[in-house]
């Protein structure tokens, strides 16, 4: 972070009289977002459901056999289903991991980071050049010591999130077609319980996307912010009806870092909100 260019820029703005511009809002990493959940979906989840159709779904019928709402099998026919629904998922699990090392999923979740690490920089330089006009010809976004770190940090949370995706997508198979077998459902039921499953993963896997990318997006333009010296920012809202109505109130509104209400844009779970640095503080 260039703070002695972004200072020397200050005080050159203040020398000029400069009143900073209304800034340009900051764009939202919609598309870092999609391309995350994509990537965890279409790799991670589809590797998990290809293994689960080709060992698991063919066995549906043999477990759901003899077994029926209205001629129940006996206790300990329904126990040995169980049991083998539970081997069968061990195999897949094991099957699973054996490709899916921790090195796989840190290949796939440390692109992220810098993706949206890069974008975040371009739109709080963008947002610096506009308020400060010719005052800042330079990017200030740069020679960041500490950015090694935050990515080896976001990286280390998201592969934890990210592995917790399959393993929750087999745990909640096992607790569903359990019941289920014991119920005395069809296959075709089996069949469909499966599918549901997936797409409930897949929903929590947009869900994870959304929400880690968006808080990193958030945290960075915090620290670079503060590295910069700028103490204090603008609240701002998507200004859409998804907005929550609390910070709706927030919008607008002057904070320092330190008194910013629920933690600051973009740290509760899907908040879209977004800190503008506050430049006129800073020119005070």
């Amino acid at each position: 972070m260039n703070r002695a260019a972004f200072v020397n820029a200050l005080a050159l703005a203040k020398a000029r009289g400069v009143v900073p511009k209304r800034l340009p809002r900051a764009a939202e990493p919609l598309a870092q977002q999609r391309r995350y959940a994509k990537r965890i979906k279409r790799r991670v989840l589809e590797d998990a459901m290809r293994l689960v159709r080709a060992k698991l779904v063919p066995e549906l019928e043999r477990l759901a056999e003899s077994t029926s709402k209205v001629g129940h099998a006996k206790p300990e026919t329904d126990a040995a289903k169980t049991d083998d629904l539970g081997d069968i998922l061990d195999e897949i699990s094991r099957d699973y991991y054996d490709k899916w090392t921790r090195r796989e999923f840190v290949k796939l979740v440390r692109p992220v980071a810098v993706e949206v690490e890069m974008f975040e920089a371009a739109q709080l330089n963008k947002q610096l050049s506009a308020a400060l006009g010719e005052a800042l010809s330079i990017d200030v976004v740069g020679n960041e010591p500490w950015l090694s770190d935050a990515v080896a940090n976001f990286t280390r949370e998201n592969v934890g999130l990210i592995r917790s995706i399959p393993e929750q997508f087999f745990a909640d198979l096992e607790k569903t077609l359990s019941k289920e077998i014991a119920d005395g459902a069809r296959w075709e039921d089996l069949a469909a319980g499966v599918e549901e499953r997936y797409n409930v993963s897949e929903s929590r896997a947009e869900l994870i996307a959304r929400d880690q990318v968006s808080k990193f997006n958030g945290d960075l333009n915090r620290t670079r912010q503060q590295e910069l010296g700028i103490d204090r920012f603008i609240w701002r809202t998507m200004g859409d009806e998804r907005v929550r109505e609390e910070h709706v109130d927030y919008n607008g509104q002057s904070y320092t870092w330190e008194d910013a209400p629920e933690g600051g844009p973009g740290e509760p779970v899907q908040c879209r909100c977004y800190a503008d640095p506050d430049v006129l503080s800073a020119l005070e």
